[in-house]
């Protein structure tokens, strides 16, 4: 006749120093040296009344019933229940099970630790890892970066749409340099430089709409000017403190600028929106290098057409690409393949070429790529 026993498990845990319960019964485990896992797993069938002599052994962070032949604890009457584990009624067994365990009074479990060869091995394995990830994550973070400037660029882009709108379809203005004039309605100014003018960190000069006409429809949010990966400073703006310049963006000279002279047998100058036939190819804000940065206004030599010459520079933040806004309001990284154009930011060692007519001129054919991919993009003949 199969009984039905007391309880489905024992459950042993560390509940007071010195003390392991057993079902109802206790032995002076000390505490933190053992713990058991909740069932005894018998295996193989036996006869009822008979729960199987074997060894304990550890696993896992406990220690686990490996019931093997014969009685586990000699003279014990198991119990026996079909759907559930075997296990040892309450009240018999103590000594035995101390007995079983390999137990003495005062006998404590130990534990081997670590050598000093296998730890090395581990920390060398972390610095491996380490080493793999690292570029990664980097990469991972410049990649991110792009995508917020990107975001930038598009919110920017939709301003400079929305004024149009308003404004009879005539583009905001984009002055060349020169002091604030009251009879321009200009989208920004100030001048960027390595130097400590105040202009470099004149954050009205993008928010307040006597200077930035763009800035009512951008709810005057400032760091929409700048793009996350240009973090540089010279030595003298940090000697001042500074966090940051506060502009990286620069607009096309071709987009109602007063400094471009109008179109030419090479180019067409856009005043009004509908000026613009190809917005899709045609670009508006650049994000420009460090060291070629100045006013809000980047001028392209469209009259190159078998070399590279870049009187302005663009950027190359984000891992050698450079973010753009289209004037069908649409934003894109383009990855540069020509060295010369990747130019690191040098700031006070930055230099013109030896012509003085910009920051590249070449004629590697993965240069010349860039460049007449960039200037197929800004304007088109008449």
């Amino acid at each position: 006749m199969i009984r039905e026993p007391p309880y489905v498990g024992c459950y042993f845990f560390n509940s007071l120093p010195g003390v392991m319960p057993f079902g109802n019964l206790q032995t002076d485990v000390p505490k933190g040296q053992l713990k058991i896992a909740q069932r005894f797993n018998a295996g193989a069938t036996t006869a009822p009344g008979q729960v199987p002599k074997g060894r304990l052994k550890e696993g896992a962070g406990y220690v686990q019933s490996s019931l093997r032949d014969s009685n586990w604890i000699d003279g014990v009457p198991g119990v026996e229940t079909p759907g559930y584990s075997r296990v040892v009624p309450p009240g018999h067994g103590s000594s035995n099970f101390r007995k079983a365990l390999g137990l003495g009074s005062s006998r404590v479990l130990a534990f081997r630790a670590f050598t000093l060869i296998e730890l090395l091995v581990v920390i060398a394995i972390i610095a491996i890892l380490a080493s793999l990830l690292l570029p990664a994550l980097s990469k991972a973070k410049t990649k991110a970066q792009g995508i917020q400037c990107l975001n930038n660029i598009h919110q920017l882009l939709v301003a400079w749409t929305l004024y149009a709108f308003d404004y009879g379809d005539t583009l905001v203005m984009n002055p060349n340099q020169g002091p604030y004039n009251p009879n321009q309605s200009p989208w920004l100014l100030g001048i960027m430089s390595w130097g400590t003018s105040s202009d470099i960190t004149n954050y009205a000069l993008l928010v307040n709409p006597t200077y930035a006409k763009l800035s009512p429809y951008t709810a005057a949010t400032r760091g929409l000017y700048k793009c996350p990966g240009d973090k540089y400073l010279s030595g003298a703006q940090r000697a001042k403190g500074w966090k940051e310049r506060v502009r990286s963006y620069s607009m096309s000279s071709f987009m109602n600028s007063t400094g471009q002279g109008g179109s030419d047998q090479f180019s067409t100058a856009f005043v009004k929106m509908s000026d613009i036939k190809k917005p899709t190819m045609t670009w508006v804000l650049v994000d420009e290098h460090g060291d070629s940065i100045n006013d809000a206004f980047f001028t392209v030599r469209m009259d190159i057409t078998d070399h590279a010459l870049w009187s302005d520079l663009a950027g190359s933040y984000h891992n050698g690409a450079c973010s753009l806004g289209f004037a069908d309001t649409h934003a894109e990284v383009h990855k540069w393949v020509g060295p010369s154009t990747k130019l690191p930011v040098k700031m006070e060692a930055a230099q013109h070429i030896p012509s003085g007519q910009g920051w590249v001129e070449s004629n590697n054919p993965s240069d010349v790529r860039d460049f007449q991919w960039f200037r197929e993009r800004t304007t088109y003949p008449p």
